[in-house]
């Protein structure tokens, strides 16, 4: 037991120190507190942005929510690291903007919801003459209603062509101020959900939206179905053509991998859900990405949870994983100590029997020319040393045979000094 706590003791706590070390290091500073950058608080990428922040808070990371005029803005605060990530609105990415970001996933549809009052509106090339509301600067919405009206002959320049925020526009469409708005948002959202309830503001069903995505492949058409917002009170009153963009979660290159990975894990949890237009599972996506994915998001999307993502929780997951990357490099230190471990014990276990046969190689020398007091006293110090041999020597089983031999030895020698000695 004492040889164990002289090798193997201080062996097992240079691996525990090892480990606790390594530990330390793979936990050191560990990124979790990100910012996300989302539209306007009355929004659906805000309204969002309040989900994630709840579900990440109970994985212990903090997220942060900064809001914006909209996709541009936001856009713009990821190219200048100002935040993290940022949702993203389809069509408002140019390819000067993609440098030094990439996307997550695809997280849900949004369409161009376009709402007016008046007489009934099919074509976007009868609104030469109406007062439009295009969304503020820096929206998602500006320039892609711009794109869509110059498709139309209808020029941004136009004295009637607003650039206000939903709110303003909603307003001023109420006052009769406006004719008509561009806004776009998902169908869960609130605010688009309570101007499909107003009977006095209508949704513009695009006869042409077809023709619109042939032309513009980024585009997606959707189909508004009779009350598919509300059964009861049948809203919308009929089937509405729609064109739709994709919203998305965009990154820099300054959140780790396993950050991105919870992030797409709390993408599933929200937007997979069946939505007016979304099928279950079918969002989050690779799909329609305006920027291109980031390697370690299309592994997740492709293969899903790690096998330790499964059975723990995410903190614990990404420890075990951190820890794991480093356990090879101290490993390979540790070995070349594991491997001199044994030979050290066996050499300690063998020295407390080979000890011995130095006295014993003293008392044997001459034994042909001693006298016979000499052999005496030599006989009785074999003797001696025999007895000592007893008490002292505690060897594992493995070694007995050596330490019998040893005996063997000593008493051997005591014989050959008694036959001597009886000659004499």
């Amino acid at each position: 037991m004492n040889d164990f706590f002289k090798i193997w003791l201080p062996l097992i706590l240079l691996i525990i120190l090892s480990f606790f070390l390594t530990y330390l290091f793979s936990t050191h500073k560990a990124k979790n507190e990100i910012t996300i950058a989302t539209g306007r608080e009355n929004g659906a990428y805000y309204n969002y942005a309040l989900q994630y922040q709840k579900l990440l808070e109970k994985e212990r990371v903090k997220l942060n929510i900064v809001t914006t005029a909209g996709s541009i803005e936001a856009l713009q605060l990821l190219k200048d690291k100002k935040v993290d990530l940022a949702f993203l609105q389809g069509g408002t990415i140019d390819q000067k903007s993609k440098e030094g970001l990439h996307s997550l996933a695809s997280i849900y549809y949004e369409p161009v919801w376009i709402f007016y009052k008046g007489e009934t509106l099919s074509y976007l090339n009868e609104l030469k003459n109406k007062q439009i509301s295009i969304g503020e600067k820096g929206s998602g919405v500006h320039p892609i209603a711009l794109e869509l009206l110059e498709l139309n002959g209808i020029k941004r320049k136009g004295s009637n062509i607003h650039t206000l925020s939903t709110k303003e526009s909603i307003q001023k469409l109420k006052n009769n101020e406006i004719d008509l708005f561009f806004s776009i948002s998902s169908a869960n959202s609130l605010t688009i959900k309570n101007l499909l309830s107003d009977t006095s503001i209508k949704l513009m069903h695009l006869k042409r939206a077809k023709a619109y995505r042939q032309n513009l492949l980024y585009y997606k058409v959707l189909t508004l179905s009779e009350g598919g917002i509300n059964l009861k009170e049948n809203i919308p009153s009929q089937n509405t053509q729609l064109l739709a963009k994709t919203a998305f979660l965009a990154a820099n290159g300054d959140i780790p991998e396993r950050l991105e990975r919870l992030l797409l894990r709390k993408a599933k949890e929200i937007h997979s859900k069946q939505g007016v237009f979304e099928e279950t599972n079918e969002f989050p996506n690779q799909e329609n990405l305006e920027i291109p994915i980031g390697k370690d998001a299309k592994r997740y999307l492709e293969h899903g949870d790690s096998f330790l993502e499964k059975i723990f929780p995410y903190h614990i997951a990404q420890q075990i994983d951190r820890f794991k990357l480093l356990i090879i490099p101290i490993l390979t230190l540790l070995i070349p100590f594991a491997k001199g471990a044994l030979p050290l014990f066996k050499w300690t276990i063998r020295r407390k029997i080979y000890k011995w046969y130095k006295k014993v190689a003293m008392l044997d020398k001459g034994i042909c020319t001693l006298s016979r007091k000499e052999l005496m006293e030599n006989k009785e110090s074999l003797e001696q040393l025999l007895i000592q041999v007893k008490e002292e020597t505690d060897v594992p089983l493995s070694y007995m045979n050596e330490y019998y031999n040893l005996m063997l030895h000593i008493d051997m020698i005591i014989s050959q000094i008694q036959k001597r000695i009886e000659k004499l």
